[in-house]
């Protein structure tokens, strides 16, 4: 059985460049077929990542209750990986959606919905807020930063060999 990286693995040249025009239409297009793909998920944020400091691409994370357990699944792909917006443009292309979206499946984090409140209130996300007055509200576009940086960070502590 292949793994899913290995069903889905544009060609490097093809992760390497995207017009910047596009990438911001490609992301709006990729998080409507993340609903399509995953309509069990519900999407409770999406980033794109304009930061070069940062070397995840974009952010998406979502809410889902399983077994009546509150969890938050997300993904932070790095640039020029094969689930970075490059290489959605390239299953796009090639009509390789299904591979696409296993490959972003099985990259997902995972944690109790408790503990991801309690992850960025801490001193270690910023010590964002839940509370919307709050300047450091989590879901303040003012934040983006923080919250990519906290959730990409959270991302290596939780699965080191993320890519």
């Amino acid at each position: 059985m292949l793994k899913s990286t290995e069903k889905f693995n544009p060609p490097l040249e093809e992760r390497l460049y995207i017009f910047p025009d596009a990438r911001e239409k490609l992301f709006i297009n990729l998080i409507e077929n993340y609903k399509i793909f995953f309509p069990n998920l519900k999407i409770i944020y999406a980033s794109l990542n304009f930061n070069s400091e940062l070397k995840a691409d974009y952010l998406v994370i979502f809410y889902v209750v399983k077994n009546n357990k509150p969890l938050i699944l997300w993904d932070c792909p790095f640039m020029y990986t094969n689930r970075c917006i490059p290489a959605y443009r390239y299953a796009v292309k090639t009509n390789q959606f299904k591979n696409y979206f296993d490959c972003c499946g099985d990259h997902f984090c995972q944690m109790d919905y408790s503990k991801f409140r309690e992850y960025l209130v801490s001193p270690l996300a910023g010590e964002l807020s839940f509370e919307e007055n709050s300047p450091k509200y989590w879901l303040n576009p003012d934040n983006t930063y923080n919250v990519i940086k906290a959730m990409v960070d959270l991302a290596l502590l939780y699965r080191p060999n993320m890519k």
